[in-house]
């Protein structure tokens, strides 16, 4: 996949190609004279035109050179990149794109941002809760807003038929909303969103559209979401495995990150049952492998000990009551995980293309459980997080990644799974 995003000034191409890279894709901003690299491989562009000011003329020029050279690059996946307070040639700049598109597509317009307090209800663009022809921005000389209603904006700079949709709950109804105002005959839709979970929705309906092409209009967090999804629905068979063993707060804040960002599905492990008799023991793991086993048909499954109900052991109380060493009881966790994670990869069920473990003891427990003699060493993901493969054993080859549990930021976990994904595509 090749995202090709079109941006009227390089604050917001950057922006942009931020949030795509946080999700995994490799991606560059391109300035506005410059040509596509062709030495490095990137999987998102954002061309930068530097025409939010310009006359329509030049600004319609512009993207119609930039259009050219995403077409020569091969882009499957087309974003236009506008200010989240409509500021801009935004309609001529969608005509022009739309116009080489062709007849079958649509751009769907979400100016929402709620991380930067940008949202639009019921068609109304609020900033900072305010309406946003009430606001400083508005009185903008070059481009004086006089309305917040966003459709009426679009309707005013663009020659195509302007609709919009309001928020829905579920991703089906959604889809077909958006469907059917595309055989009603409009080109321009606008979504209200109030949260990063309505622009996650959106996303989601749009990558299941395959009645129309699709160019997502929006300052950002769309496009990246959009881009995502649609990746997802492309590896729908492609599997990877996450085992996290580590439990700083770090893991637990990366872990919280990962879930709100992605459809993984977690299976619990309580480490209350792993430190007991071996009975409790093996009576856990058992219960994690079946849960698994209910989840065949996902894309990302994930073990951990990190459940919300679960408090941080006191290992060193436990262990004095029991008589033994801490050492002993944090391996039987690990081996816990670790041999969670073997019976998961060994299983014909599913398809892992990949594993990601945090915490290098489980990532040594499962070393010695698969009897792999170490790690291949390829790349580096980020610092003290490495990419290889298992040398040897019973997943010889198998590619990994591993981290440590207090490695990165909240957004580390989920740089490494898509870092995996990228590498383990087929």
């Amino acid at each position: 996949m090749k995202i090709g995003v079109i941006a009227d000034d390089l604050t917001g191409a950057n922006g942009t190609g931020v949030r795509l890279t946080q999700f995994g894709f490799s991606s560059a901003t391109i300035v506005k004279d410059a040509q596509i690299p062709t030495r490095e491989h990137f999987e998102a562009l954002i061309l930068d035109t530097d025409s939010r000011y310009c006359e329509r003329t030049i600004a319609k020029q512009r993207v119609e050179e930039k259009m050219e050279l995403l077409a020569n690059w091969e882009a499957t996946l087309y974003s236009k990149r506008i200010d989240s307070t409509l500021r801009g040639n935004i309609g001529v700049e969608l005509d022009t794109m739309l116009d080489k598109h062709g007849k079958d597509t649509v751009a769907i317009v979400v100016p929402a941002f709620p991380d930067s307090r940008r949202i639009v209800k019921e068609d109304i663009l609020y900033v900072n809760n305010i309406p946003l022809h009430k606001t400083g921005v508005a009185q903008d000389p070059l481009h004086p807003i006089t309305q917040s209603h966003v459709s009426t904006l679009l309707s005013q700079q663009t020659v195509n038929s302007v609709a919009s949709i309001p928020l829905y709950d579920n991703v089906d109804q959604l889809k077909q909303g958006l469907v059917r105002l595309f055989y009603q005959g409009k080109k321009v839709i606008t979504c209200d969103a109030v949260s990063n979970n309505d622009i996650t929705r959106i996303a989601k309906a749009m990558a299941l559209i395959h009645e129309f092409n699709i160019i997502s209009v929006d300052p950002g967090p769309l496009t990246a979401q959009y881009a995502y999804e649609t990746r997802n629905l492309q590896s729908e068979k492609h599997q990877l495995l996450v085992t996290i063993g580590s439990s700083t707060k770090t893991s637990s804040e990366q872990l919280s990150y990962l879930l709100n960002k992605t459809d993984a599905h977690p299976i619990y492990v309580d480490p209350n049952n792993l430190v007991g008799s071996k009975i409790a023991w093996k009576r856990e793991v058992n219960t994690a492998i079946l849960q698994a086993e209910s989840l065949q048909e996902h894309s990302l499954i994930l073990v951990t000990t990190h459940g919300q109900d679960h408090e941080v052991l006191d290992l060193a109380s436990i262990a004095k009551e029991q008589k033994v060493s801490v050492t002993t009881l944090a391996k039987q966790i690990t081996d816990a995980l670790a041999h969670i994670s073997y019976s998961l990869l060994c299983n014909e069920n599913f398809s892992f293309k990949g594993v990601f473990t945090s915490g290098g003891d489980v990532t040594a427990s499962l070393c010695s459980i698969s009897s792999a003699s170490g790690i291949e060493l390829i790349d580096e993901v980020l610092p003290l997080a490495a990419y290889g493969r298992l040398i040897e054993g019973t997943f010889n080859k198998m590619p990994i990644v591993t981290k440590g549990g207090l490695v990165g930021d909240e957004t580390a976990l989920l740089q490494c799974i898509h870092f995996l994904k990228k590498k383990t595509m087929i």
